[in-house]
Formats: structure tokens, sequence, C-alpha cells
């Protein structure tokens, strides 16, 4: 399993086999370029190369603009703003915390994921399987590729999901389907 969520999802990376690392660095360039670059004008590349990469090492987590923010010496309305591009260009994924409170849920924290987890793995520098697998990352990316894979069987239905994370009294999260919302504790 760790073999297909180091090398991710892309068919070329699996019907002739190329080096890893310079599928992934070209196409991160390429995304660079065309879509990030021309489509957002962010032109700074270089922080936001730096801030794709702290998202990445964050996948699986609650999102937190101070923390980018602070680490990378950007403001935190422009982390936002690039996470939108993230997000709007299908790179990442943000899951929503579960609320009975739907006024709640607009200001709590999503979780970060990519929705691809070769590209994860590429951007926090995880070069291996076997480093992936065994490295303090294995858990957050086990977690991000079954969440994408959730996300992916709906939509490939054409149905949008309706997906949430729901953190208990004790700090663990569980990721459901607004529709398994009737067997969740009040």
């Amino acid at each position: 399993m760790f073999l297909h969520i180091w090398k991710g999802s892309y068919p070329a990376l699996w019907a002739s086999n190329p080096d890893w690392q310079i599928f992934y660095d070209s196409y991160f360039q390429t995304y660079l370029q065309r879509d990030v670059r021309t489509l957002s004008g962010i032109y700074d590349e270089l922080d936001f190369v730096k801030f794709v990469r702290a998202v990445a090492a964050r996948t699986g987590q609650q999102l937190n603009y101070n923390s980018l923010s602070k680490e990378l010496g950007i403001s935190q309305p422009t982390a936002k703003s690039w996470l939108s591009v993230l997000e709007a260009s299908g790179l990442v994924y943000l899951l929503p915390p579960y609320f009975n409170n739907r006024l709640k849920r607009l200001v709590k924290s999503p979780k970060v994921y990519f929705t691809d987890t070769g590209v994860c793995a590429f951007l926090s520098r995880w070069m291996t399987k076997e480093a992936l697998e065994t490295g303090a990352m294995s858990g957050p990316m086990l977690e991000n590729f079954v969440i994408i894979e959730i996300l992916k069987s709906y939509r490939n239905r054409g149905i949008e999901p309706q997906l949430y994370y729901l953190r208990d009294s004790d700090g663990r999260d569980r990721s459901f389907d607004q529709r398994e919302r009737k067997t969740l504790p009040n």
C-alpha cells in the first residue's frame, strides 16, 4: 500500500515507470509556471514553493495560518490567499470540522490533504517508499490517502460529498460523511 501512497495516482507513473523524482519535479515546475503564475499572479515563486512544502509537511493536520505565516515570514492574509490557490487548482482538499452549530464550522480550522499522495511525498521530501513507510509521516500520509480515496469515490459518481472530521473530547479525530450524522452521539 505504501508504494501506491508514495508513488501517487498519476497513470504515467504506473504505465511507463519514469523516474519518480524527475516526474514530480517536472510536474511541480509546470504547475508553478502554468497554473500558479499565470492564473493567480503569484510571482514570489521561492516563497510560494516554501509555503507549499510547509503545507505538505502538515498533511492530515488542522490548518494553522498563524504557525505557517510565522514559520515562513509571510502574512496570514498571504497564507490564506496562497492556500486558496492550492485549493482552487485542485492540489489540496480542505476537510472542515463538524459542529452542530453551522456558524462554528465556518470559524474552526479545517484539516489539509493533498489530492495526490505522491505529490505530497515529493514536496515533503520522502524520497523512497521505505522512508515514508517507516518515517514520522506514515500515519498522516495513510490518512491522506484514505480521505482522498473516499473523496474520489464520491466525485467519480458525480456526487460532491459532505465530509467532515470530528474531534472528540480526548482530541481524537474521526472523519465521516454528513449522511452518517444520525449515528453520532449528541
